[in-house]
């Protein structure tokens, strides 16, 4: 998971009370963008966390906020070519959001 590294059991995906979360990355309060790229599975704890914010206005940490990067980059797909797999250029997009001091 890209927030927290975790791993989690596939059967932790289904019954009453499944701990994770299908996440919007970016908002869908500030763009409508509810597709398939725009989504991760998430810890309810952490997607709380996290609130209505980008990932980088949520973990301000900049030790927290490179690990989460490393892991985007180190993704791996079934398959490479899958347009709609989550990868780094789809974190990169989050710069119009960020602060600049």
């Amino acid at each position: 998971m890209p927030y927290t590294g975790k791993r989690f059991p596939l059967a932790s995906l289904f019954g009453e009370n499944p701990p994770l979360q299908v996440e919007h990355i970016i908002p869908f309060s500030r763009i409508p963008d509810d597709s398939f790229q725009n989504k991760t599975l998430c810890y309810h704890e952490e997607n709380q966390r996290k609130g209505n914010r980008t990932p980088f206005e949520a973990y301000t940490d900049p030790l927290e906020y490179e690990a989460i990067l490393n892991r985007v980059r180190n993704w791996r797909t079934p398959n490479p070519a899958n347009s709609g797999a989550l990868n780094c250029e789809r974190w990169r997009s989050w710069k119009p959001f960020r602060i600049v001091n």
